[in-house]
Parts: structure tokens; sequence; C-alpha cells
């Protein structure tokens, strides 16, 4: 087992979210009740539509440097037109 460990505490952005660390550490979720990122056809040609959040979460036991790998789901409502999720 990592002596890396995730704090059960976090700051972020102003969106509303639950926060999760499982007992061990090494696990975290992060769910959000209505992150949305909005695109409207009258307003603009612009065909992506992105939303951005962001984190501090603290790391027990890293040095200057870590890597952590991230995964990361969701899914998207549309009336008929294609979606692609990226994270």
């Amino acid at each position: 087992m990592s002596e890396l460990r995730f704090r059960p505490r976090l700051t972020g952005s102003d969106d509303e979210f639950s926060f999760n660390v499982d007992p061990d550490g090494q696990v975290f979720t992060i769910l959000f009740s209505d992150l949305q990122a909005n695109l409207d056809e009258k307003e603009s040609s612009d065909v992506v539509a992105a939303r951005v959040f962001s984190i501090v979460l603290p790391l027990d036991g890293a040095g200057d440097a870590v890597d952590i790998t991230f995964a990361v789901s969701g899914f998207a409502v549309t009336p008929g037109a294609p979606v692609a999720m990226s994270g």
C-alpha cells in the first residue's frame, strides 16, 4: 500500500458538489449536482461548449512531485446532436 493519501478536505470552485475520500486515502469521489456547459445555437455559431472546474486537494506523503491518474465519467443530454466528453 502506498504512503500517499488524499486528505478528506478540499477547496474547489463555487459549483455544488459532494466530496468523499475512502478510508484508505487512496481514492476520492466528487459528485456534481448541476455542472453544465450550455451551447445555444441562437446565440453563437460555436460547435463546442466547455465547463471548467478546479480544485485543490491536499495529498499527504508526497514529495515535490507525484503523478496521479484520474478517471472521469459523465453524461450529456442533447436534442439529437452527437456528443463527446473528454477528461
